[in-house]
């Protein structure tokens, strides 16, 4: 299995905020042995993208011009949650950790380095 999931319950007032999941993901689980996306059923190929995009943003060598954030792909209640993405590395193990700021959704992104996503200097 690539990603796994676990829900919490929240006591929440907002029926919207009753359940986050938690994910982690060995990126490299995606991609053949010559490091390109591997053919999967489109739910996984979203999840690799999205998850790809977090590895970008993080890698994104700093520039002069801001960054553009990341927007969480949950669904609540079948409406976009358009909460945003907040990633930065774990120096103590090199895993991406990163968690939507609306819907609580978090994970970590493990075995990213040398990937497509990778976008630090080689």
């Amino acid at each position: 299995m690539v990603s796994h999931a676990r829900f919490q319950q929240f006591s929440s007032k907002n029926k919207e905020e009753l359940m986050s999941r938690i994910f982690y993901n060995n990126i490299k689980l995606y991609l053949d042995s010559e490091g390109k996306i591997l053919p999967l059923a489109k739910k996984t190929m979203n999840r690799a993208e999205h998850l790809g995009a977090i590895v970008e943003h993080v890698t994104e060598p700093s520039s002069q011009q801001p960054r553009k954030g990341l927007f969480c792909w949950n669904k609540i209640n079948r409406k976009a949650c358009n909460g945003m993405i907040d990633a930065c590395i774990d120096t103590g193990n090199f895993h991406i950790h990163w968690h939507c700021l609306k819907c609580g959704d978090h994970g970590s992104i493990s075995h990213w380095e040398h990937t497509l996503w990778d976008k630090t200097s080689r």
